[in-house]
C-alpha cells in the first residue's frame, strides 16, 4: 500500500485526523530563528508524528533554508505535503531527495513518480517508475515492482485518453455546497434535493490539542435546487449527526423506508467507523442504532453503505471496510439484508474489484444493475480513478476506466447518477481534489463535488409552412401532405417522416446531423413543390425554416418547361434536355389520371408552315420521350404551334433583331387539357 494511502483514506472517509489544524502552541513562522536547529527539528517531528503537518512545515523549511543537505528534513516535507495532498510540494522535495542520491531512503524515487503521476506529468513519472523497478532491492520488491508496472500501465494509459476525452462538461457546485474543506459523499434523495456530508469553514481552523480537534466533526447536511440554484444547506437532526462523531456518507434504502450512514471517530490514533441505521418516512429521521456485528466489527473500519442488488436480485448493503479476509487495504464487501432487517454475513466483491490497495466509495445503480466505486489498485490516471462494473453470475467483469475527464490525475471518487435519466444520459455527480476545487491551501488539498453531464450533441428540426404560389395573402394550404426524406435515401428509409398540416398550423420534422434533405409538399388540385435543407456544418442546435409553394391545377393554362433544347433546326432532343424532363415525369407519376398536352414554339425564322412542322416534330420528341419512361399514351398530346403564339417580339420596332424575344418564343410548355375518368377535378 502507498505510505499516504492509509491517511488519505481516512480523508476520503472523512475522517479528521487534524492534517488542516494549526497548532497554536508553536511560535509564529518570524520567531524561528530564535529557536537553535535541535529544538525546532524536535518541535516539527512532534507536530509531524501528531498528523499535524501544516505545522510542522515552516520549522522544517527554516531548517532546509539554513541546511540544504539535510535530506532527512526534505523526506519530512516531501511526506509532509503528500499528506496534505500538495502533489506539487511533494514531488519538489521527493525530487531533492532523489537527487541526492542517498540509499537511506529508498522508496523516495517511488514517491517521487507517484508525485510526478499526480501532477499529470505521465511521461516523466514513466521514466522514474522504470527506474525505480529497475534499481529497487528491498525485502518488500515484490509488492513494490508490481505497483510501480501497475503506474506504469496507468502513465501509458492516461497519456493516450488526455487524446480522446469524454465529451462530458464538469462543473464545481459553487460556494453554497463546497466550502474549503471537504465535502463529500454526495447522495439524492430526489433529483433537486441533495444529501452531502462536510465540515464547513472558510477558514483554517485553530485547536490547540487534538481533544479540542474533536470537537470539530463532520456533518451531514442536505440543500435543495431552485431554479437551478442550489439554497444554504441544512444540517439533519441531531440524532443522526452529534458533536461525538463524524457522520457521513448517507444513502437510503430501495424503498425509501431506511437510512444508512457512518459514524466514525478517533481511537488510539486510529479512525474506526461503523455503520448506522435510523427510519426514514417523508423527510423524517428516526433514532438511529448500530448496526450487528455481521457489519460491524470492534477492531476494524466498516463505512460508505450503499444499497443495491445481488447476482440473484436481493437487496444487499454494499460498504468499504478493512477487515480481515479482504484482498489488501479497504475492499468492497456486500450483506444480503434479510426480511427482519438483519444481515447474512457479509460477502468480498472478489478480486476483479478488489486490490492489494484501497477500493472504496461504492455505488449500486439500481437501473442498470451496475457498480461503479473508486480504486487505487487497478490502471488509471493517478490517484483514485472512478471504475464500473456489471455482474456476471458470481462474478463481476473486469472494471472499465470511466475516462478523462470524469478521472483526472489526482483523486476522483463518491460518483453518483441522477434518478431522472429519460433522455438517455447518464449524468450525476462526483468528489475530487482536482484543480478548480475551493481550497485554503494547495489546488489540490481539498475535496469538493462536482456535477458532470454529458454533452448532448445538437438537435436539428425544420418547420414551415406550406402555402399557395403567388396567393400574396400567404394562408397556409390546410391538409397538405409534407414529406421529408433523406437526399440520398428514399420513402423506405428510416430518415423518411410524413405529416399531414393541420389547422393552418406548420409541419415539423427533426433532422440528423450532417445530413441533407429534401422536402415535399402535395395536395389534391396542385402541383407539388419541393424545397431542400441540410444539417451539415451545423454545431449547434437549431431549427430550419422552409416553406413550400404549391401551384394550383389550372385547365388549359399552360407551364414552360425550363431547359428543353434541340439540335439546330432539328427536333432531337437533347441530352440536357432529358434531365429538365425528369420534374414533369415526376408530376405525370404523382398526378396519373391528367391528360396534358405537349406543345411546342418557335421564333419566326423560318416559313409558317416550316415552324409549324418543325414545332410539332419537337413535341412529338418530347411525347416519344415520356411514352419510353412509362407513361400512358393516351394521356398525352403533342401539339406544334410554330411561330403562332409569340411570347415577345422577334424583331424590336426599328425592325432590328431581338434575341432574347427569339429566344423566349423558341419553348416547350405543357397544359392539362383533361382527366383520364372524365371527372374534371383540376379547376377550370
Amino acid at each position: 500500500m502507498n505510505y499516504s494511502s492509509t491517511l488519505l483514506v481516512f480523508c476520503l472517509f472523512i475522517l479528521f485526523s487534524g492534517q488542516n489544524l494549526w497548532a497554536q502552541k508553536y511560535k509564529s513562522k518570524l520567531e524561528l530563528s530564535d529557536y537553535p536547529v535541535e529544538k525546532r527539528l524536535t518541535i516539527a517531528d512532534e507536530a509531524f508524528n501528531s498528523a499535524n503537518y501544516y505545522g510542522c512545515m515552516d520549522y522544517y523549511e527554516s531548517i532546509l533554508n539554513e541546511d540544504p543537505g539535510n535530506y532527512y528534513v526534505a523526506h519530512q516535507l516531501a511526506k509532509a505535503n503528500e499528506y496534505v495532498l500538495d502533489y506539487k510540494q511533494a514531488e519538489y522535495y521527493f525530487e531533492i531527495v532523489v537527487d541526492a542520491g542517498t540509499s537511506e531512503y529508498p522508496l523516495a524515487r517511488y514517491d517521487y513518480a507517484t508525485m510526478l503521476k499526480r501532477n499529470g506529468k505521465y511521461d516523466k513519472a514513466e521514466e522514474q517508475f522504470v527506474t525505480f523497478s529497475k534499481r529497487y532491492r528491498g525485502d518488500d520488491s515484490r509488492y513494490f515492482k508490481s505497483a510501480a508496472k501497475r503506474e506504469i500501465d496507468g502513465c501509458k494509459y492516461a497519456s493516450k485518453m488526455l487524446e480522446n476525452p469524454k465529451d462530458i462538461i464538469i462543473e464545481n457546485l459553487g460556494d453554497i455546497i463546497n466550502t474549503a474543506y471537504y465535502e463529500l459523499a454526495p447522495v439524492l434523495i430526489d433529483d433537486n434535493t441533495l444529501l452531502f456530508s462536510s465540515l464547513p469553514s472558510d477558514t483554517i481552523i485553530h485547536v490547540k490539542t487534538k481533544k479540542e480537534a474533536k470537537t470539530y466533526v463532520t456533518k451531514i447536511y442536505t440543500a435543495t435546487k431552485e431554479d437551478d440554484t442550489w439554497q444554504d444547506p441544512e444540517a439533519l437532526p441531531d440524532r443522526i449527526n452529534n458533536n461525538l462523531y463524524h457522520a457521513a456518507n448517507g444513502t437510503f434504502s430501495v424503498d425509501k423506508t431506511k437510512f444508512y450512514f457512518s459514524r466514525c471517530t478517533d481511537i488510539e490514533d486510529e479512525m474506526m467507523c461503523a455503520i448506522y441505521v435510523c427510519n426514514y418516512d417523508n423527510g423524517k429521521f428516526g433514532e438511529a442504532t448500530i448496526l450487528g456485528e455481521e457489519i460491524n466489527r470492534i477492531d476494524h473500519s466498516s463505512t460508505q453503505p450503499r444499497i443495491g442488488y445481488d447476482h440473484k436480485g436481493n437487496e444487499v448493503l454494499y460498504f468499504a471496510s478493512n477487515r480481515g479476509g479482504g484482498k489488501g487495504g479497504y475492499d468492497i464487501w456486500y450483506a444480503e439484508i434479510k426480511k427482519n432487517n438483519t444481515f447474512k454475513s457479509p460477502v468480498n466483491v472478489g478480486k476483479n474489484i478488489n486490490t492489494e490497495e484501497d477500493d472504496i466509495t461504492p455505488f449500486y445503480d439500481l437501473k442498470t444493475k451496475t457498480l461503479y466505486f473508486s480504486s487505487e489498485g487497478h490502471v488509471g490516471f493517478g490517484g483514485f480513478d472512478i471504475y464500473r462494473s456489471k455482474a456476471e453470475g458470481k462474478k463481476w467483469r473486469t472494471p472499465q476506466n470511466m475516462g478523462h475527464p470524469l478521472n483526472s490525475s489526482v483523486d476522483d471518487l463518491y460518483f453518483i447518477l441522477d434518478w431522472d435519466r429519460s433522455d438517455g444520459f447518464d449524468d450525476g455527480y462526483f468528489v475530487s481534489n482536482r484543480a478548480g476545487s475551493i481550497t485554503l491551501k494547495s489546488e489540490t488539498c481539498c475535496n469538493d463535488i462536482y456535477r458532470f453531464e454529458w454533452v448532448r450533441p445538437p438537435v436539428f428540426a425544420v418547420q414551415g409552412y406550406v402555402f399557395q404560389k403567388g396567393d400574396t395573402t400567404e394562408t397556409p394550404i390546410n391538409e397538405a401532405l409534407v414529406k421529408l426524406i433523406d437526399k440520398y435515401g428514399s420513402e423506405g428509409d428510416s430518415s423518411f417522416q410524413s405529416q399531414h398540416t393541420r389547422n393552418d398550423s406548420m409541419y415539423f420534422f427533426t433532422l440528423a446531423p450532417e445530413s441533407e434533405y429534401t422536402l415535399t409538399g402535395s395536395k389534391e388540385g396542385y402541383f407539388s413543390g419541393k424545397g431542400a435543407t441540410s444539417t451539415r456544418g451545423l454545431k449547434k442546435s437549431d431549427t430550419l425554416r422552409v416553406d413550400l409553394y404549391l401551384d394550383k391545377i389550372v385547365k388549359d393554362k399552360a407551364y414552360t418547361l425550363k431547359n428543353i433544347y434541340y439540335d439546330y433546326d432539328k427536333a432531337t432532343l437533347r441530352p440536357e434536355s432529358k434531365a429538365a424532363l425528369e420534374e414533369l415525369l415526376d408530376l405525370l407519376n404523382e398526378h396519373n389520371h391528367l391528360i396534358v398536352e405537349i406543345g411546342s414554339h418557335t421564333d419566326s425564322r423560318g416559313t409558317e408552315a416550316y415552324n409549324e412542322r418543325l414545332s410539332q416534330n419537337r413535341a412529338k420528341s418530347v411525347v416519344q420521350y415520356l411514352i419510353q419512361s412509362g407513361i400512358p399514351t393516351k394521356r398525352l398530346v403533342a401539339k406544334g404551334y410554330g411561330e403562332s403564339q409569340p411570347k415577345a417580339p422577334n424583331e424590336h420596332p426599328d425592325g432590328s433583331d431581338n434575341p432574347e424575344g427569339r429566344q423566349k418564343n423558341r419553348r416547350t410548355e405543357f397544359k392539362i387539357i383533361g382527366e383520364l375518368d372524365g371527372s374534371i377535378k383540376i379547376i377550370n
